[in-house]
């Protein structure tokens, strides 16, 4: 006999006096005990084999309803609230420290300092302030807000539960990133950038949202890095190339922090990247979404890729490109060549991320119209 049916026969036989009996109810009971044993045994193999995507895990599990992240924000006004609370407790955070302002006086030193942004405390003081803030966000996303709005995160492997951790954090910090910018909004019309922690209060807002800006978004790639060390080489170039843009505009004993031109092409580039907090969103939803479901992924993909091309066109090659040719002669050496070098590092890989983008999207588009397809052929056979 099969190995696989002994529990079976031996739960449906009952010897009475030689014979034996069949129950139907006992055979109906024995084999969804031993399908779901089976399904068991696959999502514990999951959870072991941390490089695996748990998609096999949704594939055995289709006859069961799933609920997913994206279902849950859709349907649900109550999860979609408490998903959009909880990103706004810690963004509201970061809105905090802009408002901490010290008064220009000798009690508070680094208020007089351009060097440190005019911040109440220093520049290393903010970058080790938000490594603990976005660390605290993993911990309550991963262990409290995803579980709750989408049950199965806890399930998924740990490469997958890790990406969607990384798409909330980002999201937040990405977000204040943007506001930032907005409170930086005069910059758009001004080619020279002067920072001063004395006079307007305007000014000196907007000298204080640029030291937040160029810290927050430090440590946020460098705690990706160091947290999911097994990204892409166009996402280590690509956060490297952040590294590298902004250390260069903060360090004091280079020229290039001298030049009144350079921080308006830092500003271009954060501006343009901070618009990603769109697709930021959109991945963490695209990421919680089970293959199953086609057309959701499609749609997520399909913005994400209108986002991209936003930023990548508007953004990195007219407005950075024409402003270097405008102002290239006019910056230091150190400047110039530096904004060259990361102008076209930024486009390369941007470019590659945009590439690989319109893949996946085409990709999907195809899976959606031939789901669409089987789907209609369906009904009209029923």
């Amino acid at each position: 006999m099969d190995p696989k049916n002994l529990d079976i026969f031996n739960g449906i036989r009952e010897v009475n006096g030689g014979g034996a009996k069949l129950d139907v109810s006992t055979v109906g009971r024995q084999r969804s005990e031993s399908s779901l044993t089976f399904l068991g045994k696959i999502a514990s193999d999951d959870e072991k084999n941390d490089g695996k995507d748990s998609e096999e895990y949704f594939k055995k599990k289709m006859d069961e309803p799933v609920q997913t992240l994206g279902a849950s924000v859709m349907k649900s006004r109550l999860k979609k609230i408490v998903l959009i609370s909880f990103m706004a407790v810690f963004y509201s955070i970061y809105l905090l420290f802009l408002k901490l302002e010290p008064q220009p006086s000798m009690d508070s030193p680094t208020s007089l300092m351009l060097s440190e942004f005019c911040q109440v405390i220093s520049t290393k003081s903010m970058l080790v302030s938000s490594f603990i803030l976005i660390w605290t966000q993993y911990l309550v996303a991963d262990k409290f807000v995803l579980p709750w709005v989408y049950r199965n995160h806890l399930k998924l492997s740990i490469a997958k539960r890790r990406k969607t951790i990384c798409y909330f954090v980002k999201t937040v910090t990405r977000t204040a990133i943007l506001t930032n910018c907005f409170i930086m909004w005069d910059f758009v019309s001004s080619d020279e950038i002067r920072f001063t922690c004395a006079g307007e209060g305007d000014k000196v807002e907007r000298t204080r949202a640029f030291g937040q800006l160029v810290t927050l978004a430090l440590a946020m790639v460098m705690w990706e890095l160091s947290y999911m060390p097994e990204l892409s080489w166009d996402m280590w170039a690509h956060h490297l190339i952040i590294c590298f843009v902004i250390i260069l505009a903060t360090e004091p004993s280079l020229d290039i922090y001298k030049d009144k031109y350079y921080p308006k092409f830092v500003f271009i580039l954060a501006f343009g990247a901070s618009w990603a907090v769109l697709s930021e969103f959109g991945m963490l939803i695209y990421h919680e979404t089970p293959k199953s479901n086609v057309r959701q992924q499609y749609l997520i993909i399909g913005g994400i890729l209108v986002v991209k091309l936003f930023m990548f066109v508007v953004f990195f090659c007219l407005w950075a490109i024409i402003f270097l040719i405008k102002h290239f002669h006019h910056m230091n050496d150190q400047a110039r060549y530096v904004a060259v070098i990361v102008c076209i590092g930024n486009i390369s890989v941007e470019a590659y991320m945009l590439r690989t983008a319109i893949s996946i999207f085409l990709h999907k588009r195809k899976k959606a119209m031939m789901q669409h397809q089987s789907d209609y052929y369906s009904r009209i056979q029923t």
